[in-house]
């Protein structure tokens, strides 16, 4: 019973990609209450980020492919200490003054890089399926073609591909 109605709500979701981006760590930071609407891999290439979820403290090793549920409050540690501490929406202080957007064709010049991809999972076009199942952060096993997808993810997003937009705009 309980898995033919599971089913049900299986064949309703829709998956819809936000973007990607790889970020760079110009200063050490605390980033307190770091709460997205949209769910999230991470993907620390190098350096040092821990997550401080209600659940507990999770630290990222590189090149392994973290989950992130939508609607989670989060405290996010990019580098390590000492660090300075903001809060998402904290006015005078600017989060972009310590974590920077690395650009299409631009080397990282910092010791702490990840990556992160930005997407939502809702069923019946309205429900966010990870907050709804109370889904905690956690690490996705490591393998090959987890790591395959996700790096050419990243490129092909940085890319400029005739119909790049219209694509990742038709879901």
């Amino acid at each position: 019973m309980f898995s033919n109605n599971f089913g049900k709500i299986i064949n309703t979701l829709k998956m819809r990609f936000i973007k990607a981006e790889s970020i760079q760590v110009i200063k050490p930071v605390t980033v307190k209450n770091e709460k997205k609407a949209n769910s999230r891999l991470l993907i620390l290439h190098k350096g040092n980020v821990t997550l401080h979820t209600p659940k507990g403290e999770m630290v990222l090793y590189p090149n392994r492919v973290y989950f992130l549920p939508a609607d989670t409050p989060v405290d996010i540690t990019y580098g390590k200490y000492p660090i300075a501490v903001l809060t998402k929406g904290q006015s005078g202080k600017s989060v972009e003054s310590y974590i920077q957007t690395i650009e299409k064709d631009t080397r990282p010049t910092a010791s702490d890089v990840l990556s992160i991809i930005d997407f939502s999972v809702e069923a019946y076009n309205a429900i966010d399926f990870f907050s709804f199942m109370e889904f905690p952060a956690f690490e996705i096993e490591g393998n090959d073609d987890m790591n395959f997808l996700v790096s050419n993810l990243l490129k092909e997003n940085q890319g400029s591909d005739l119909g790049k937009t219209l694509l990742l705009e038709s879901n």
